[in-house]
């Protein structure tokens, strides 16, 4: 009996020491296959009530760009302006060589003399036989004659009137001037070379205008739905913004006019364009920049922290949580920046936690331990 109680119990004690062992191994595993929460701050998602905006590419250009030509063939023998330099219109910019054309004009002018003294004795020897007509003192031919004469001498008088006018009409197109406001190209010929008119040695240089400042730009189907207005124009938009290369907004507003009125069939876009005031010359043609709609149409989005938001090969998403307190991926829309947030359409609802730190750990399911951040929305800058 004895000996029997000694053999049993020492197995006894052996059986409940491996039980004891399995089950701390089994909860070992457990704890292990559960990863600890990630800690995260959470933001309440609110909506907002903004107009709906758009931001698409354009490119600056100016209302009028003019050649400046010579009129009237010469030497070149003078540069009156600076090469880039902001002129008025009626300026001078250049000087042909005038001698000629002041020695054709003066001949103009005594040519007219003549032709006008010609004219005023022929005109009173019309008069005078005229009278003599009527007296019947000399013959109709004389009379028919002197008539003649008095036209003649009057067709000649016009025409010498006329060559004086294209003589002087050249001999102020030795100085050429600006024919608008803006800022000058480089000189395209020297002082020194010679100048044929009509021709393409006639191009001095160009004058582009660049106050006010344009913008040209294009809109799809997609860009109007996310104006949510129904037709483009003018009464649709309030004032439109400019964003500089720098990303800084543009100090003036600009409005609407000019919009096609067709679709190009090629990219099935329609083109637009804004005028925007340009005193200070800080806008160049050429540039390329961005253009922000403002629609009159009021909708509902949310204010989310750009960090908060991801972007995949399927679109945009952001990570929410729950009562399970577990990190579950959303698909949202976005729209536009507006400071440091995007402007999110649709996908979240009012209320929910949006994670808004620690994403690259984010995994569906994953554990987290939230705190939430504040009740207020990301702030509009």
């Amino acid at each position: 009996m004895h000996t029997f109680t000694k053999r049993v119990i020492p197995f006894f004690l052996i059986s409940g020491l491996l039980q004891a062992c399995s089950q701390k191994t089994e909860d070992s595993k457990s704890k292990a296959a559960t990863p600890a929460p990630i800690s995260v701050t959470v933001m309440e998602a609110q909506s907002e009530t903004l107009p709906a905006q758009l931001e698409l590419v354009g490119q600056t250009e100016s209302p009028q760009d003019v050649e400046v030509r010579a009129r009237i063939s010469g030497l070149l023998v003078k540069q009156l302006f600076k090469e880039g330099a902001y002129v008025k219109a009626g300026q001078p910019l250049f000087e042909i060589e005038k001698s000629n054309y002041a020695i054709t004009q003066a001949q103009a002018k005594a040519a007219v003399t003549q032709a006008n003294a010609s004219y005023i004795q022929a005109k009173r020897e019309a008069v005078r036989q005229k009278e003599l007509f009527a007296k019947q003192a000399v013959s109709k031919k004389e009379f028919e004659d002197a008539q003649t004469q008095e036209q003649l001498t009057h067709a000649a008088l016009m025409q010498a009137q006329a060559a004086l006018s294209q003589a002087e009409l050249n001999l102020s197109y030795t100085t050429v001037k600006a024919p608008s406001t803006g800022i000058t190209a480089r000189a395209a010929r020297s002082v020194g070379n010679l100048i044929t008119a009509n021709t393409a040695d006639a191009l001095l240089t160009t004058i582009v205008q660049i106050n006010p400042i344009r913008a040209r730009f294009s809109v799809t189907d997609n860009d109007l739905a996310q104006l949510s207005i129904p037709a483009l124009n003018e009464n649709a938009l309030n004032d439109i913004e400019l964003i500089l290369p720098n990303g800084t907004t543009y100090a003036h507003k600009g409005k609407l006019n000019f919009l096609a009125s067709q679709i190009d069939p090629a990219l099935g876009t329609r083109t637009l364009r804004a005028e925007f005031s340009n005193p200070e010359m800080a806008v160049l043609p050429g540039q390329f920049v961005r253009v922000r709609l403002h629609s009159k149409t009021p909708r509902q989005v949310f204010l989310v922290p750009q960090v908060a938001v991801s972007q995949t090969d399927k679109g945009f998403l952001v990570f929410v949580t729950g009562k399970d307190k577990q990190a579950t991926p959303r698909p949202v829309q976005v729209a536009e920046w507006i400071g440091t947030n995007w402007v999110i359409t649709s996908g979240l609802h009012q209320g929910e936690q949006v994670v808004i730190d620690n994403l690259i750990k984010m995994r569906p399911g994953v554990p987290l331990a939230p705190k939430l951040l504040s009740k207020e929305s990301p702030k509009k800058t």
